[in-house]
């Protein structure tokens, strides 16, 4: 007897329905950030991150595209800010992040 796939295996369209939120959540976050460094540098991108998550594991949520979207827009608006703070604190680059830069 097989398993049952999970929800987003069996239904490529409710897993279309996230693309498009995590899309809108990455312009919203790059639109924010203003630029290539966001303001206030890592250590407030950390706050505002740890903002935007809340409780990680809540008795209750908010629905999968409103989690997602807070989540990657947070992460989209900070994400140069991340890579700085760990340049700073002296960690080697990963290739992405050369090639990114490239």
């Amino acid at each position: 007897m097989r398993a049952e796939p999970p929800p987003l295996a069996a239904d490529p369209a409710a897993l279309s329905r996230l693309l498009g939120t995590t899309l809108d959540a990455l312009r919203e976050g790059a639109e924010i950030r203003g630029g290539p460094l966001p303001a206030g540098g890592p250590d407030a991108v950390a706050r505002r991150v740890r903002e935007a998550m809340g409780e990680p594991l809540p008795e209750t949520g908010q629905g999968p595209h409103e989690a997602l979207r807070t989540l990657v827009r947070a992460l989209a608006e900070g994400a140069t800010a991340f890579r700085l703070g760990r340049m700073r604190a002296g960690e080697p680059q990963d290739a992405f992040m050369v090639a990114m830069e490239n």
